[in-house]
């Protein structure tokens, strides 16, 4: 953000507490990701796949 859109320079101190907050707040997170959905209800693939060619 400093850089695309004219943020200001912290102070390291500032940024170090930023960053901190920021990871351990919205990092990434082993339980984050939804499950698939079920084949019920996902569409019809319109693409060819390796059974429909033999």
């Amino acid at each position: 953000m400093q850089k695309t859109q004219g943020l200001w320079q912290f102070q390291p101190e500032m940024e170090a507490t930023i960053l901190d907050y920021l990871a351990s707040n919205y990092g990434p997170k082993e339980d984050a990701r939804r499950p698939p959905l079920p084949r019920a209800l996902m569409p019809d693939n319109p693409y060819p796949t390796v059974s429909d060619s033999d």
